[in-house]
């Protein structure tokens, strides 16, 4: 684990275009098993059908791989999957938004 604090870890992407490009398509692919979305102040939850689990953890892992200002957390709550992205640095906010949009559709 890095002991860094999360604000210093800079808002920056390490896949190329073409690797971003498909990890939105990843995104954009759960939208149908997405349930409801909730955008807070500082994050944004998302929820899915339990049959999106092995899919959006996939997703999930190559997103904290790639964008390690984000914090990505994901649990199982009341019969389906909780995904709760957030960041400690505020730049994160229109990633966390893109996010939520691709795997929403709202």
């Amino acid at each position: 684990m890095d002991d860094r604090p999360e604000q210093l870890i800079p808002v920056a992407c390490t896949l190329d275009a073409e690797g971003a490009e498909e990890q939105l398509s990843e995104w954009a692919a759960l939208q149908p098993l997405c349930t409801d979305v909730e955008r807070l102040t500082t994050q944004v939850v998302l929820w899915f059908e339990e049959s999106a689990e092995d899919r959006l953890r996939s997703v999930v892992e190559r997103e904290a791989a790639c964008c390690q200002f984000l914090t990505l957390d994901l649990g199982k709550q009341d019969g389906l999957l909780r995904l709760e992205i957030s960041s400690q640095t505020p730049a994160g906010a229109p990633v966390i938004e893109t996010l939520a949009a691709q795997a929403s559709g709202r």
